[in-house]
């Protein structure tokens, strides 16, 4: 995930020479190129996580940090662990969904990730609700939790450092300097994951901001072209990501999310390059130095797909009902259809590898169907926007209203 050669690369040099406030002053753009640069040898350093640090004498308790759509995410202190609890024994079916499919996934990029520049969380284990003897020894330790639910336990993506996230609060947020003040010191802010949205622009805002959140941070194409950040290689690694899930997993991708965070356990060429037996329980490498790169996370929606045109429309479906995390096709913008052009090229080229050793024969045509519906999907919700602005009200009066397509 390293930042182009070209244009900014006298701006990362000079970045590498900055201190933190010269680095949060100068913008999210030098911020992110900064750590999304790879760290030197010489830097690794290991440190303790903020919430082992903050609470030596609870690194058993499991802190509230979020709530998705079938569970609510814990943090387990003192690990790199996540457990997310199913709100209910029906969202618990959902929850072993993700298990299952996470599973899956993380076994095709085994196979075929290697030429894939993304990361994946990985999968502990899952719990049921009627595990007595785990619920027994840990319910005291969720102080929000009254009863035993599904559990199921995940590698945590640690959150962008506080380098970003200033530098994100000093350039978004539109309140005043109090509103600011409060954005940055805001301790739910620390749990900042940065949405990365290639295939939408910024929405129009008419109300004033009361209260600026960076939890799930959108960051739109339009922001990240504009503080100079290389979008490229991410486009390249969502179309091989796509192509696997489609078509080694056999599944539509439908709600996955693509954010930007930092990993917190160290690999074997970090350990390395550690003193001789340096204690690494409940660490983390050092949150302000460490790379930013692309995951991937949430499996829970995710649905089988045939591998027919069935399936195909299902894939279709799903593309456009999750988040605009892809490029679009038709974009106004030229850098923006360039991402679109890399994207369709990596997704085909990746699904011709996985196609390749399937045996039915109307396999290898269905990527480019995948594509092609999606090219014409997209001219028609143009042509339905072109129709409202040419209307007697313009898409510009509404709140919220699109300002791109898709």
């Amino acid at each position: 995930m390293s930042i182009s050669d070209g244009r900014e690369s006298s701006d990362l040099q000079r970045g590498q020479e900055l201190t933190i406030d010269q680095l949060v002053e100068s913008g999210p753009g030098l911020a992110l190129q900064h750590l999304l640069s790879r760290i030197p040898a010489d830097s690794i350093s290991v440190v303790e996580s903020t919430a082992c640090a903050q609470h030596p004498a609870q690194v058993e308790l499991y802190a509230h940090i979020g709530v998705g759509t079938c569970g609510t995410v814990y943090h387990q202190t003192g690990t790199t662990n996540v457990l997310k609890l199913a709100k209910s024994k029906e969202w618990g079916v959902q929850l072993w969904n993700d298990y299952i499919i996470h599973s899956e996934v993380l076994a095709a990029f085994d196979k075929l990730g290697s030429a894939i520049n993304l990361r994946i969380p990985a999968v502990l284990h899952f719990t049921t609700r009627t595990d007595t003897t785990w619920w027994t020894a840990n319910l005291p330790l969720f102080t929000r939790e009254t009863e035993a639910t599904d559990v199921l336990a995940s590698e945590r993506i640690i959150p962008l450092p506080r380098t970003i996230r200033d530098s994100l609060v000093n350039a978004y947020c539109s309140g005043d300097a109090a509103l600011k003040a409060a954005a940055r010191d805001d301790r739910a802010n620390t749990a900042c994951l940065a949405r990365v949205y290639l295939g939408r622009r910024r929405r129009v805002r008419v109300k004033p901001q009361t209260y600026f959140s960076l939890r799930n941070f959108p960051l739109h194409v339009d922001q990240i072209l504009d503080i100079g950040l290389e979008a490229r290689p991410w486009a390249v690694a969502m179309g091989k990501t796509l192509a696997v899930m489609h078509w080694e997993v056999g599944c539509d991708a439908r709600d996955v999310e693509f954010v930007l965070g930092c990993k917190g356990t160290l690999s074997a060429a970090e350990l390395r390059r550690l003193p001789g037996k340096t204690s690494t329980r409940g660490r983390v490498v050092g949150f302000g130095r460490r790379a930013v790169d692309l995951w991937m996370l949430y499996f829970n929606q995710v649905r089988r797909m045939s591998m027919d045109e069935r399936g195909v429309d299902w894939a279709v479906h799903a593309f456009f009902e999750n988040d605009p995390y892809f490029p679009r096709p038709y974009a106004e913008d030229s850098e923006e259809q360039e991402l679109w052009t890399v994207f369709e090229k990596a997704y085909l080229e990746m699904a011709k590898r996985c196609t390749q050793i399937r045996t039915r024969p109307a396999l290898p045509d269905l990527p480019q169907m995948f594509i092609t519906k999606i090219v014409g999907e997209q001219q028609k919700r143009l042509r339905v926007i072109a129709e409202i602005q040419a209307g007697p009200r313009s898409l510009n009066e509404y709140e919220n209203g699109e300002t791109g397509g898709g």
